[in-house]
């Protein structure tokens, strides 16, 4: 229960023992040895999955449809820390306050007129 997760006071409560025999238990040195062989089973089973990741995002690049393309870039950045989630919005009206916020957050900001929108210092001719 232990290694699933479970606090040695859940451990305790499921199984009618007291959290300081469930100590005891956990400090044991053969259970200690069976969990850190545990551990390295588990380890050794996890890397042996990297190989087959890394071919899945492989052929996922590769992939022709857009958003397979993309789910698998956004993996392979993400797990390399060069991901950065950009949030755009959909505001017409950005008051200036907007503006720096979106700047301070690193969000790219196009200040760019939309095509039914006027800008600023614009002279309208009728």
């Amino acid at each position: 229960m232990h290694l699933a997760g479970y606090s040695a006071i859940t451990i305790a409560e499921n199984t009618g023992y007291t959290k300081y025999s469930i100590y005891r238990i956990l400090d044991h040195p053969n259970v200690q040895s069976v969990r850190q062989q545990m551990m390295d089973y588990m380890q050794k089973e996890f890397e042996g999955l990297f190989e087959d990741t890394v071919q899945a995002v492989r052929t996922g690049l590769k992939d022709p449809d857009p958003k397979v393309r993309l789910q698998a870039a956004t993996l392979w950045l993400k797990s390399h820390g060069k991901f950065q989630d950009i949030k755009i919005t959909n505001q017409v009206n950005l008051t200036a306050e907007d503006v720096v916020l979106q700047i301070l957050q690193g969000n790219k900001v196009d200040l760019a007129p939309k095509d039914d929108a006027i800008a600023v210092g614009a002279t309208i001719n009728e």
